[in-house]
C-alpha cells in the first residue's frame, strides 16, 4: 500500500507563504472531533508565519469569533492571518443560518488580492456552506492529537466537486464495514500526514484569555440583541423544517454542530408544534422525511487506526511532492 508523506507545520507555511509571494490568497479550514486539537494548530501556524514576516498575526487582533468582525479584517487587512476560532459563528450553511452569510461570500472573493490567508475551526468539513467549500485551498483532517491528513482539491474543469466527496466516502466506508482502517493514502485528496505538537504553557494562557474574552463580548452583543438564544434557534429549526428545507439527516447535522442532543431537539419541537396554533395539525416525523436532494449531505466515517507513518524527510518529501508547489499544486 501506497504511504502518506510527512509533513510538519515548517512545510505547512513554506508553501502557504509561497503562495502568499506570488499573489494568491489562502483559504484553508481545520475539521476534527472536539478536543483533538485544531485550534491548537491553527494558532501554531499563525504563530510560525509571523515569525517570517511574510504573512503577519496578531493573536489579540486576528482571532475573530463572529462573522462581522471576520469580514472587517478580510476588507481592511493585507497579507495577514485571519484565525476564524469557531467557525459556525462565521461560515455554517446560509441555507439554516443568516442572509448576510451571503456578504462573508462576497467578502472572501472580493478581497482575494489582499493576499490574506484565511483559517477556520470546525467540526466537520462537509457542514460548511457549499460555496465556501470550493474557496478552500487546503484542507486539515485532525484524526488524533497531533496527527492530521492535509488535502488539497483535485483540478478538472468539469469536475462539480474538487474535493472527490463521494468516491472518497466510497472508500472510507468500504473498509470500515470491513473492520478495516481508512487508506488514508489512497484518497485522492490527500497530499500526506502533517504531525504538530502542542502549545507551550505561556501559549496556551494567552489564547485561552483571548478566547474567553472575545467570546464573551460576542456572547454579551449577541444576547443584547437575541434575550433568548435557546428559543431563537428552535424558532430558525422549525422554520426551515416547514418551509421543507430541513429533512432528518440534515436536522441530525445541526444538532451536532450546536451540540445538542438530537432526541431532546426533536421532542421541543414536537412541544413547539403543538402550542402554535398555525401548525399543530402538522407531524414533525412527516415533515422531516420530505427528500431534499439538494441540501443532502453525506456523512463520513474517519478511522483513526492503525494511521500510516512515511519516515521521509520533509526535504526530501518536498521535492517529491511539491515540485514547485505554488505553481503546481496550491494556485
Amino acid at each position: 500500500m501506497a504511504s502518506l508523506l510527512r509533513w510538519t507545520i515548517k512545510d505547512l507555511c513554506e508553501v502557504i507563504e509561497g503562495c502568499v509571494n506570488n499573489k494568491f490568497d489562502v483559504i484553508m479550514f481545520v475539521e476534527g472531533n472536539r478536543g483533538l486539537g485544531k485550534s491548537t494548530f491553527l494558532y501554531k501556524v499563525g504563530l510560525r508565519l509571523n515569525t517570517h514576516g511574510v504573512v503577519k498575526f496578531n493573536p489579540q487582533q486576528d482571532i475573530t469569533y463572529s462573522r462581522e468582525d471576520t469580514i472587517k479584517r478580510l476588507a481592511s487587512k493585507t497579507k495577514e492571518f485571519i484565525f476564524a476560532d469557531e467557525l459556525i459563528n462565521v461560515a455554517y450553511n446560509r441555507d439554516f443560518y443568516e442572509t448576510d452569510q451571503k456578504v462573508l461570500l462576497k467578502a472572501l472573493n472580493m478581497y482575494r488580492d489582499s493576499c490574506n490567508v484565511f483559517g477556520g475551526a470546525i467540526p466537520k468539513f462537509m457542514d460548511l456552506d457549499n460555496q465556501i467549500r470550493r474557496l478552500c485551498k487546503i484542507r486539515i483532517t485532525i484524526v488524533r492529537r497531533g496527527i492530521a491528513i492535509v488535502h488539497t482539491q483535485l483540478r478538472g474543469i468539469y469536475r462539480d466537486d474538487p474535493w472527490d466527496t463521494r468516491e472518497n466516502m466510497k472508500m472510507e466506508m468500504s473498509k470500515t464495514m470491513q473492520g478495516k482502517a481508512t487508506p488514508y493514502a489512497k484518497l485522492s485528496t490527500s497530499r500526506g500526514l502533517l504531525y504538530f505538537t502542542d502549545l507551550t504553557e505561556q501559549q496556551r494562557s494567552t489564547y485561552e484569555g483571548i478566547k474567553q474574552d472575545k467570546r464573551g463580548q460576542v456572547y454579551k452583543e449577541y444576547t443584547d440583541t437575541n434575550p433568548d438564544p435557546e428559543a431563537q434557534f428552535y424558532d430558525k429549526l422549525l422554520n426551515e423544517i416547514i418551509k421543507g428545507r430541513m429533512d432528518n439527516d440534515k436536522m441530525f447535522s445541526v444538532c451536532r454542530m450546536f451540540n445538542k442532543k438530537f432526541e431532546t431537539v426533536k421532542a421541543n419541537l414536537r412541544r413547539k408544534l403543538r402550542d402554535d396554533p398555525e401548525n399543530k395539525d402538522k407531524n414533525l416525523k412527516e415533515l422531516l422525511q420530505k427528500p431534499i436532494e439538494k441540501n443532502k449531505k453525506p456523512r463520513i466515517l474517519i478511522s483513526n487506526k492503525n494511521l500510516v507513518d512515511d519516515q521521509r524527510s520533509p526535504e526530501s518529501h518536498n521535492n517529491n511532492l511539491m515540485g514547485k508547489p505554488n505553481e503546481e499544486l496550491w494556485n
